[in-house]
C-alpha cells in the first residue's frame, strides 16, 4: 500500500468515525431522536449518566479530529499496518462511545458469575491491554514473546503485580485499573519517541538523562503512527472493559482496606523479591546485546529488556580478581611499553621536546563526525569529508572504534578523558549520570599537574549529560558552554552554536595566555534530528539515494551537508595554526555515527560475519595533528586503528607526555587488542563479541581487572596515579 493511499485510508476511517460521533452526540444533546435505529443500536442504557456520556463523546470527537489534522502536516507515520492500526483504534473509539450489544453481553457474562470472578476476569483482560498498550506503540513482534518463557514470566508477571497494586490500593475499584493502563501507554508511548528519534530503545540510564533530551528535544519532528494509537485505544479498553463489571469496591471498613493493602504490599514485596534475587543474565539467559538492543526489547519485552539492562549496570567483579593481581597486571603491561617504545630513542627524544616546549592541546569531539563513505561511498560515488582525508601531515589518524551509536556522546568522552572502556560496563550504563566520578583517574587532573590550564567547551546546556558536575569533579578550571556562545552572539546553525564558533574560542583562548592550554571542546552543531529543513539550501546536498523515500533523501543530505561544514571549519582551523608561532596540538574524533546508517550497512555491505559488519557502525575518524615538527614523529605508524579508551594515550605517547602506569599499559595492551567498545575487540585484524575462547581473550580479562582496580577499588584515592613515577611523573592531585 502506498503511503498516499494509506493516508486516504486512514482520513476516510477517520471521517466516518466522526460521523459515527456525531450522530450520538446529536442524539445525547436531544436534537434528534434515533432511539429506535436498530442498526445504530441508539438505546438508552441504565446506570450511564447523559452528562457523562455527553463530555465523553466531545473528548473521542476532538481526539479524532486532532489525527485528522495530522495527516495532512505529515505528523502520522505511515507504514504497512498503520491504517489497520487506525481501523482498530477508531472501531474501539465507536465502542466505548457506545457500547451497545457488545457491552451487554460482556455484562451478561460478568452477571452469570460471582463478583469475585467477574473481577478476576475484568482484572486479567486488564493485564493484557496493560501489555498490549505498553508493547504495541513499538513492539512489531508480540507473539516471539509467547515463545520464551523466562522474559514471559518476567513481563507479564511484572504488569500483573504492577496492575494489582493498583487495584488494592485503589481498594478494588475500576478507576486505579484505567490509570495503571494510561501508565504502561505513558512508558510505551516513551519508548516509541526515542526508538522514532534514535533507533535505539530506552536504556536505563536515560532515565538520568532527561534533561538532556529535553534540551536537543526540539530538533525532531514528533510523528505518530497507527501503533501509538492502538495502544492509546488499550487504555481505552481497559475502561470499556472495566465498566462492564458491576459491584466494583469493596472498601470502607476497616478490615477490608488493611487487606486489600495488605495484598498490595505483600505485591511489591514479590516484586522486589523477584528483581533482586535472581540474575536475569546469569540465571535465566537472559541477554541484551549491546550492538542491536532494540531487537532484544522486541523479543523479550520491554520490562524484561529495561530490568535485565538495570541489573548489568551493577558492575560484578570480574573471574579472579585480586586488586594487588590487577596491579600487578599494570606493572607488566607498562613494562611492556618500557622496553619497547618506551626506550626508544625517537620516544626519549619526544619527552626532552615536550618538557622544553608544552605544547598547547585542542581536542575536539565533533558532534557525529563520522565517513559514511565507508558504506560503498552511499550507493552514489560519496567520497566522504574531502578535507579531512586530505590531510597528508598528521602525527596519526585512522578508524576510532566507539562505544556510542546514534546517540550517547557522554560514553565517548568518558572513554578518552579516563582511558576506561565501555565493554565493561555495558551500553545500558553513562557513567557521567550513573556513577560517582570523584577520585576517577583523567586526563584534566594529569595536565594540569604539567602546568595546563584547562577549559572544557560545550555550547549548549552544562546539565547535559551530568557535564557541570562531572567536568567540576575532573577538575577543569572553567567550562564554557551555552550561555557564553549566547553572550557572544556565537554563529548558529539549525539553531546549533556552529563548529568555527567554538574554533574560534579554543584559538582565543591560547592566544591570550602564556600558560600551556589544554581544551576540550565537545561541539554541537551536528546534533541529530536531520529533518529540521532549517539548513540553508545553497550548503545541501543533493544525492538521490535509491530505495529511500524523499523524506529520507533529504534527512542523510541535511547530515551530509552538516558533515561537509565541520569538514571546512576543521580544515580552517588548521589553518590559522599551521600560520601561528603557538605550538599546538590537535586531536579530532567524531563521537558516534548518526542513527540511520544501519540502513546503507544492511544494503550495501556484505560481510562474511556479524562482528565486522557490526563494527563498521561503531566506529568513526581520529587525527592527531601538530603545527610544528615534533620530535620522533618519523617513528610513529601514522595510520593505525585506535579505540577512544586509547586515543588520550595515543596522543600523550606521540608528543613526548609523560604517562602513566595504566597509560602505558594500554599502548602495550593495543598491540594486541587493536580496539575495544562496548560492542567487543578487533586483534589481529579480525573482530570479535568478546566470548570466552575467542583471540585475544585472555588479553581482554587482563584488561577487565586492570579497569575494575581503576575504577572501583582505586577511584577515590587516585591510588592508580602513584603506581609509576615514570620520567618526570609525579601525582597530580598533589600538585
Amino acid at each position: 500500500m502506498s503511503s498516499m493511499t494509506a493516508k486516504l485510508t486512514m482520513l476516510a476511517c477517520g471521517v466516518a468515525c466522526i460521523a459515527y460521533l456525531a450522530v450520538l452526540l446529536a442524539h445525547e444533546l436531544g436534537r434528534i431522536d434515533l432511539s429506535g435505529v436498530r442498526i445504530l443500536h441508539l438505546h438508552d442504557e441504565s446506570g450511564m449518566r447523559r452528562k457523562g456520556r455527553v463530555r465523553r463523546l466531545w473528548a473521542l470527537i476532538a481526539l479524532t479530529a486532532m489525527t485528522l489534522v495530522f495527516l495532512p502536516l505529515g505528523l502520522i507515520v505511515s507504514s504497512e499496518y498503520g491504517p489497520l492500526y487506525y481501523a482498530i483504534f477508531v472501531v474501539v473509539e465507536c465502542i466505548y462511545a457506545r457500547s451497545d450489544r457488545a457491552r451487554e453481553r460482556l455484562r451478561a457474562h460478568f452477571a452469570k458469575v460471582s463478583p469475585a470472578k467477574a473481577h478476576a476476569q475484568a482484572v486479567a483482560m486488564s493485564v493484557v491491554l496493560c501489555w498490549l498498550a505498553l508493547e504495541v506503540p513499538t513492539n512489531d513482534q508480540l507473539w516471539v514473546i509467547f515463545t520464551r518463557p523466562a522474559p514471559f514470566v518476567i513481563e507479564f508477571g511484572t504488569i500483573t503485580a504492577v496492575v494489582l497494586v493498583f487495584w488494592f490500593v485503589g481498594q478494588r475499584r475500576r478507576l486505579p485499573l484505567t490509570i495503571a493502563a494510561a501508565l504502561f501507554f505513558a512508558i510505551g508511548t516513551v519508548e516509541y519517541f526515542v526508538v522514532l528519534f534514535k533507533q535505539m530503545p530506552v536504556l536505563p540510564s536515560d532515565l538520568l538523562a532527561l534533561g538532556t533530551a529535553a534540551a536537543v528535544s526540539g530538533g525532531y519532528v514528533y510523528s505518530i503512527s497507527g501503533s501509538l494509537l492502538l495502544g492509546l485505544a488499550c487504555v481505552i479498553a481497559v475502561g470499556w472493559v472495566t465498566s462492564c463489571c458491576e459491584e466494583w469496591g469493596n472498601g470502607g471498613k476497616r478490615s477490608r482496606i488493611a487487606v486489600n493493602l495488605a495484598v498490595a504490599v505483600g505485591c511489591v514485596a514479590a516484586l522486589v523479591l523477584g528483581y533482586t534475587q535472581v540474575r536475569f543474565t546469569d540465571d535465566l539467559g537472559i541477554i541484551v546485546r549491546a550492538w542491536c538492543p532494540l531487537y532484544d526489547y522486541q523479543e523479550d519485552g520491554f520490562i524484561t529488556a529495561f530490568a535485565t539492562g538495570v541489573q548489568n549496570a551493577i558492575i560484578e567483579v570480574p573471574d579472579g580478581y585480586t586488586k594487588e593481581g590487577a596491579e600487578e597486571l599494570v606493572k607488566k603491561y607498562a613494562a611492556e611499553y618500557d622496553e619497547g617504545r618506551g626506550s626508544s630513542g625517537a620516544r626519549q627524544a619526544a619527552e626532552q621536546q615536550f618538557e622544553e616546549t608544552k605544547p598547547n592541546i585542542i581536542v575536539i569531539m565533533d558532534e557525529t563526525f563520522s565517513d559514511l563513505s565507508i558504506y560503498d561511498g552511499l550507493g552514489v560515488g560519496y567520497e566522504g569529508p574531502k578535507n579531512f582525508n586530505s590531510i597528508d601531515d598528521a602525527l596519526m589518524q585512522g578508524t576510532l572504534y566507539v562505544s556510542a551509536y546514534g546517540g550517547g556522546t557522554c560514553n565517548t568522552e568518558f572513554e578518552f578523558l579516563t582511558g576506561l572502556s565501555m565493554n565493561y560496563f555495558g551500553q545500558s550504563v553513562y557513567p557521567y549520570s550513573v556513577y560517582n566520578m570523584e577520585g576517577v583517574p583523567n586526563l584534566v587532573q594529569e595536565l594540569e599537574g604539567y602546568g595546563y590550564q584547562t577549559t572544557a567547551m560545550h555550547p549548549n546546556l552544562p546539565t547535559n549529560w551530568n557535564r557541570e558536575s562531572v567536568y567540576s569533579t575532573f577538575g577543569f578550571d572553567q567550562f564554557l558552554s551555552l550561555d557564553y556562545f549566547e553572550s557572544k552572539n556565537s554563529s548558529t546553525l539549525r539553531d546549533f552554536v556552529t563548529d568555527d564558533a567554538t574554533f574560534d574560542t579554543a584559538l582565543d583562548i591560547i592566544n591570550s595566555s602564556d600558560q600551556p592550554q589544554f581544551i576540550f571542546d565537545v561541539t554541537m552543531q551536528n546534533h541529530s534530528g536531520y529533518k529540521t529543513g532549517k539548513l540553508p539550501s545553497s550548503l545541501m546536498t543533493d544525492y538521490s539515494f535509491d530505495g529511500l523515500s524523499d523524506e529520507d533523501n533529504l534527512e542523510v543530505n541535511e547530515y551530509l551537508s552538516l558533515i561537509n561544514q565541520s569538514d571546512q571549519a576543521l580544515a580552517d582551523l588548521l589553518d590559522e595554526l599551521r600560520a601561528s608561532d603557538e605550538p599546538t596540538i590537535v586531536v579530532f574524533f567524531g563521537d558516534h555515527q548518526p542513527y540511520f546508517p544501519d540502513t546503507f550497512n544492511d544494503k550495501l555491505m556484505n560481510d562474511s560475519d556479524e562482528a565486522t559488519h557490526t563494527f563498521r557502525l561503531w566506529s568513526t575518524k581520529y587525527l592527531i595533528w601538530a603545527n610544528y615538527d615534533v620530535a620522533g614523529s618519523d617513528s610513529l605508524d601514522s595510520d593505525q586503528d585506535l579505540s577512544t579508551n586509547y586515543l588520550a594515550a595515543a596522543m600523550l605517547d606521540a608528543i613526548g607526555a609523560p604517562l602513566t602506569d595504566y597509560q602505558k599499559a594500554n599502548l602495550a595492551l593495543h598491540d594486541h587488542l587493536t580496539a575495544i567498545n562496548v560492542i567487543g575487540y578487533e586483534t589481529d585484524g579480525s573482530f570479535y563479541f568478546a566470548n570466552p575462547g575467542d583471540p585475544g581473550y585472555d588479553y581482554y580479562q587482563d584488561l577487565e581487572k586492570m579497569q575494575y582496580m581503576t575504577f572501583f577499588d582505586y577511584k577515590r584515592k587516585n591510588g592508580l596515579w602513584l603506581i609509576s613515577s615514570g620520567p618526570g611523573v609525579t601525582d597530580p592531585t598533589q600538585q
